[in-house]
């Protein structure tokens, strides 16, 4: 056997690191930019009522395009 150094191995400890703020910033920006349109339909919904809002969610066009998503 050639003469192999012995080197100790590091090991993990479960300790992580954090993510960097300028790549958490971005990301947060895009999630809540997604979330936009979820939240416009919510607040409509809201202003409708929740009587009109569970008939219009529940009409057959609503499912085809959930079904054309999806």
């Amino acid at each position: 056997m050639i003469g192999a150094a012995s080197t100790p191995v590091r090991l993990r400890t479960g300790s992580r690191r954090r993510t960097p703020f300028w790549l958490f910033l971005p990301v947060l920006l895009l999630a809540l930019l997604a979330s936009l349109p979820l939240l416009y339909v919510a607040a409509k919904a809201w202003d409708a009522g929740w009587h009109s809002a569970w008939q219009l969610l529940w009409r057959p066009y609503v499912f085809r395009l959930l079904g054309n998503t999806l």
